[in-house]
C-alpha cells in the first residue's frame, strides 16, 4: 500500500488524496509472525503543543513491542489519514516515520482508523493504538469503521488527552479498560502502557 494522505470516498472506501478517483490497492502482509499494531496519532491543531509528547511516547512504544516479534506501523490523521510506514520490524525506519508527523487542520478520525484496518490487513493478532485529543468530524463514520475493524478481530486501544470525548473513546475501544484519559505532561508514559497492554495479552 502507498505511502500518503488518504480520505474516505462516498462508499466508506480508501481514496488518494491527489487522485480520488483511485482506490486503494490491500498488499497481503501476513508475514510477520508476532502481528501487527498499527500507532494512529492525531495531528490536528489542537495537538499543538502535545505532539512531541505523542512522538516520544511512540518512539518508546516501538522499542517496548517490537522485541517480541510484532512489527509496528504508523499513520497519523488530520484533514486526512497518512501513511508513513507500514507494519516493520526496523526500529529506525519506524523512528524515523514517527518524527515525520506533523501538524495539520481537522480530525478525519474515522479515515485514520479505515487506514489502520487496511493495512493491518490479515496479520496476527492486530491491534490499533489510537491517540487524540479531540472528537473526530464524523462521530458516526468513525463508530461504523471502529466497529468493521473489531468484527475482524482488531483491538483497538484509545488514549484520550486533555480534552478528548472519554465516552466516545470508550464506544470505539475493544473493552472499556482500553480506553484510557491522560494529560498531556502524561501522554509518553501512557503509551508504554499501552504497551504493557500488548504484552498482557500475549504477544
Amino acid at each position: 500500500m502507498s505511502r500518503g494522505k488518504y480520505i474516505l470516498g462516498p462508499n466508506n472506501e480508501l481514496q488518494h488524496l491527489f487522485d480520488s478517483s483511485k482506490r486503494v490497492e490491500i498488499e497481503s502482509n501476513n508475514h510477520v509472525a508476532g502481528g501487527g499494531v498499527m500507532l494512529l496519532i492525531d495531528c490536528s491543531s489542537s495537538m499543538m503543543g502535545k505532539i512531541r509528547q505523542a512522538k516520544d511516547g511512540a518512539i518508546g512504544f516501538a522499542k517496548k513491542v517490537l522485541p517480541t516479534g510484532a512489527a509496528v506501523g504508523v499513520a497519523s490523521f488530520e484533514s486526512a489519514a497518512e501513511l508513513l510506514v507500514e507494519p516493520a520490524t526496523d526500529f529506525q525506519l519506524i523512528n524515523g516515520a514517527i518524527e515525520e508527523i506533523s501538524i495539520g487542520n481537522s480530525t478525519n478520525m474515522a479515515a485514520g482508523i479505515v487506514l489502520g484496518d487496511r493495512v493491518l490487513g490479515e496479520l496476527t493478532p492486530r491491534t490499533i493504538v489510537l491517540v487524540t485529543d479531540g472528537q473526530p468530524d464524523n462521530k458516526e463514520i468513525t463508530l461504523e469503521a471502529a466497529d468493521n475493524a473489531r468484527l475482524r478481530n482488531i483491538d483497538i486501544i484509545c488514549i484520550g488527552v486533555d480534552g478528548a470525548d472519554q465516552e466516545f473513546l470508550r464506544l470505539i475501544a475493544t473493552v472499556d479498560d482500553m480506553a484510557m484519559h491522560v494529560k498531556s505532561a502524561n501522554l509518553q508514559e501512557a503509551l508504554t502502557a499501552s504497551a504493557d497492554i500488548l504484552l498482557l495479552k500475549g504477544r
